[in-house]
């Protein structure tokens, strides 16, 4: 028990010191403006090229089957067209090419990038 005493001191001593070293060599004023961290993803926004704002994050899914059935159902309904190839390997990779750009333009450019003529004259149409 004796031999504890003496490292339960040291102890005390040395974190009572470093207290007082570290409220000496940081100051702090109190005007130090507060930084808000809570991030919003909706606040991030795209603007196109029309100039108008656009909610960039607008997700397709998390799973690679989610992802391609919402993807071949928004290029379907609102670029009138749909992704099929003969091979499967060919129509993953076409999946994964429009997913891609479909993450990086957000929804209306990519719309506006890959609707089709005849989706085009049927829309402006209406």
């Amino acid at each position: 028990m004796e031999v504890y005493v003496p490292y339960i001191i040291g102890s005390t001593v040395s974190a009572f010191l470093g207290k007082v070293a570290y409220s000496y060599f940081s100051y702090d004023d109190g005007n130090e403006d507060d930084i808000d961290l809570d991030i919003n993803r909706l606040d991030y926004e795209l603007i196109n090229k029309k100039g108008e704002k656009e909610i960039f994050w607008k997700p397709l899914g998390s799973t690679m089957s989610q992802k391609t059935k919402n993807i071949k159902k928004i290029c379907c309904e609102d670029c009138g067209f749909t992704i099929t190839a003969k091979k499967h390997n060919k129509e993953r990779a076409r999946i994964i090419y429009y997913i891609n750009h479909y993450e990086k333009l957000g929804h209306d450019e990519f719309v506006n990038r890959f609707i089709r003529n005849w989706k085009l004259k049927e829309v402006n149409s209406k």
